[in-house]
């Protein structure tokens, strides 16, 4: 599943329909809307959610359309979670609550690709790093084993000291 940047939701549509876009749940030919409702409102739960599966979409804050997007993304069992810039737009109590979510998913065994530019973010939630510069791979590892100094010394191509004369 995938968390962009750019919220990806159908302003006009409910969290529930949201959820289930792609693949309504059905019975007989028939959506199942009872039974779309329960599971959007069992996953909305489940992530703390502190709106309803009947809201709709167009009410929400930019934050709680990513945690609709993150639940789609659980409707649809997906095991791997790419988030993509997803505290660009977002305060500083919103971002603690991303962060919970993404480790609450991680805990339950949820791989998180998480893209940010943010150093504090990177030693906040990252086990491991992965530095792309010019669309190529410069370096990876585990975040326990390098620091803020050898992550911008792979971004830009060049020592600190360089970038910062006294």
């Amino acid at each position: 599943g995938v968390v962009h940047q750019e919220c990806l939701v159908v302003e006009q549509l409910t969290v529930a329909e949201n959820l289930f876009l792609n693949a309504h749940p059905a019975r007989r030919g028939l959506v199942d809307w009872r039974g779309l409702a329960a599971r959007a409102s069992a996953v909305l739960r489940e992530l703390g959610a502190d709106f309803g599966a009947d809201t709709p979409v167009s009410s929400l804050s930019i934050a709680q359309k990513h945690v609709v997007q993150i639940a789609r993304a659980l409707v649809n069992d997906s095991r791997v979670l790419i988030l993509d810039e997803p505290t660009a737009s977002l305060s500083q109590r919103e971002c603690a609550e991303l962060f919970r979510i993404a480790r609450q998913l991680r805990d339950r065994g949820c791989a998180l690709l998480f893209i940010t530019h943010k150093f504090e973010e990177v030693f906040e939630l990252a086990d491991r790093y992965a530095v792309f510069r010019d669309g190529a791979s410069v370096g990876a590892g585990l975040i326990a084993d390098t620091g803020r100094d050898e992550l911008i010394r792979l971004m830009v191509g060049r020592p600190v000291e360089q970038l910062f004369p006294r």
